[in-house]
């Protein structure tokens, strides 16, 4: 299940004093006009959970500066599984291909493995979300 692109969901630490609904999903597939995806990146960028970008289609161009808003965005693979050894470092090209964008061949189901686990272990969620954020900049090698 997807969230809405309006995240607000209150405050991140709950009463408890764990952190709440610490992954935020976001539906990278559905349509969106530019009203919406403007304040959806505005946002990504004042946001304390984990943001976790989902398409299983190709993103279309016009997300480009949402996935760069988001911590992290998990897309289908556009290259056909032959091996289990990863693929040589290219550069990437095409909107979204910041290093933030993971290429998966089920993005759908690695985006709910990962927000199970986050929810399990919501203060290692926490700690991941800062230190993509942290490293956002840097290049592969550095982070």
């Amino acid at each position: 299940m997807l969230d809405d692109l309006s995240w607000t969901g209150g405050p991140l630490v709950g009463g408890s004093g764990w952190p709440t609904a610490p992954v935020v999903l976001v539906d990278l597939d559905r349509e969106i006009g530019p009203a919406e995806l403007g304040r959806a990146t505005r946002a990504a960028g004042a946001g304390d959970r984990l943001l976790l970008g989902v398409a299983t289609r190709p993103l279309r161009a016009e997300l480009a500066e949402l996935v760069d808003a988001l911590d992290l965005t998990l897309a289908p693979s556009t290259e056909p599984a032959t091996s289990t050894e990863p693929a040589p470092s290219t550069e990437p090209a095409g909107p979204g291909a910041a290093r933030a964008v993971v290429e998966v061949a089920d993005p759908a189901a690695e985006a709910a493995v990962l927000r199970a686990t986050a929810e399990q272990h919501p203060q290692a969620s926490v700690v991941l979300a800062a230190l993509l954020r942290a490293t956002e900049h840097s290049p592969v090698r550095a982070a």
